[in-house]
């Protein structure tokens, strides 16, 4: 039996009509402007053997690809770490100086897998100061095992507000 074949409103390419969960657009665009799944591509002879498309995406979508969300760098961070830590009290930068590690890659299940988890910069008692690089902020979360982050959070904090928020809480007493 023969696939239908249609033709992006997007990008122009043919693709298989059952290879897209959209009416009028292929995998590819449909998952980078919709968030569908995408077609695993494998190409033979210029095209997907699965989804049939050729494998040229509109301007717009590889303006999109060209924006998606990369990790941190060990060297950024610690220009954020560096600058925070200017801007830090006596008695913060003291706190910190007790609690800071040497930045460590640890695993968060909701979120983490992408940028192969996020950096921890500091832990004290069952928590720990991790850098969020897709909300652009660090973050205090519990662990139950060292190397995994209990739960996701999404504040876009700089480190010293962070410290300034651990010191500041009543149940700390450091």
């Amino acid at each position: 039996m023969k696939q239908e074949i249609k033709i992006c409103d997007e990008c122009e390419s043919e693709y298989f009509a059952d290879s897209s969960e959209m009416m009028k657009l292929c995998p590819e665009c449909s998952h980078y402007l919709y968030g569908y799944e995408n077609c695993n591509h494998v190409f033979s002879n210029g095209r997907c053997t699965k989804c049939y498309w050729n494998g040229v995406s509109s301007d717009y979508v590889n303006g999109l690809k060209s924006k998606r969300w990369t990790p941190i760098s060990l060297a950024e961070l610690k220009k954020l770490i560096e600058s925070a830590v200017s801007k830090m009290t006596t008695k913060e930068n003291k706190f910190w100086n007790k609690i800071a590690i040497r930045p460590i890659k640890w695993k968060e299940i909701e979120y983490g897998e992408e940028g192969n988890g996020f950096w921890v910069v500091g832990i004290f008692d069952n928590k720990v100061i991790w850098y969020n690089e897709i909300e652009e902020g660090f973050n205090v979360s519990t662990y139950s095992n060292y190397g995994e982050i209990d739960e996701y959070s999404a504040e876009q904090d700089e480190l010293q507000w962070t410290i300034k928020k651990i010191k500041n809480a009543p149940q700390q007493g450091v």
